[in-house]
């Protein structure tokens, strides 16, 4: 007679499973929360990530806020247009990504911000960055970096492979990162964020993000 049990022995005995194999594959097949971090930012997403770095709107106070007027939101244009533009040169991005960044689908469309386009429609970069990229509400996006140093280096880490993927990061590739990312910042943060609230733009934290990135 066939029972339970002696299928368990059968299995466990004779084929080696056991209760913690087990599990992990029902996980993993079926509860596996964590699978859309794995995924690959597509190229609308490394252009948007790579301009948040950039211009460092690291927290709710530092945050791509699209609730201002035209010429700001002409800023805000020109910061992802810019991160567009290396992010193809260094061929992290093809051409016809690059070429599409500002496509919208249809002519209802047409009447919506360009930046708030881009941005509202990033519905999968919270599960593909480990919920990092925030939507605050309101027009407002920001990536969530903790405050502890050592954290904000490995989520940092995270971000940066997730944009370059395989892409070897060679001394010039990185010196080439650290310039880009140093230029956008002291050319822009001015001009979109409060600067009695944004505490990313100073030589300290020019410092860390050196350190961070050549440590890659």
């Amino acid at each position: 007679m066939i029972t339970p049990k002696g299928i368990w022995y059968y299995e466990t005995e004779r084929k080696g499973f056991d209760i913690e194999n087990i599990l992990k594959f029902i996980d993993k097949k079926y509860f596996d929360l964590f699978k859309s971090k794995k995924k690959p930012l597509n190229g609308k997403e490394k252009v948007v990530i790579f301009g948040m770095i950039a211009i460092r709107a690291f927290s709710i106070n530092s945050c791509v806020d699209l609730n201002v007027d035209d010429t700001t939101l002409g800023y805000w244009k020109e910061i992802f247009d810019k991160s567009r533009e290396k992010l193809a040169n260094m061929s992290i991005i093809n051409q016809k990504d690059s070429k599409e960044l500002w496509k919208k689908s249809s002519k209802d469309d047409e009447i919506t911000d360009p930046v708030y386009y881009l941005m509202r429609h990033r519905n999968a970069l919270p599960g593909k960055t480990n919920d990092l990229f925030k939507f605050a509400g309101n027009k407002q996006y920001y990536i969530d970096f903790p405050i502890n140093e050592i954290s904000f280096k490995e989520n940092f880490i995270f971000l940066i492979k997730k944009i370059f993927n395989k892409k070897e990061m060679t001394l010039d590739l990185k010196d080439e990162i650290l310039e880009f990312l140093s230029k956008i910042s002291a050319s822009y943060h001015i001009l979109v964020f409060n600067p009695k609230n944004h505490n990313f733009s100073n030589p300290e934290f020019d410092a860390l993000l050196e350190d961070i990135i050549l440590f890659i």
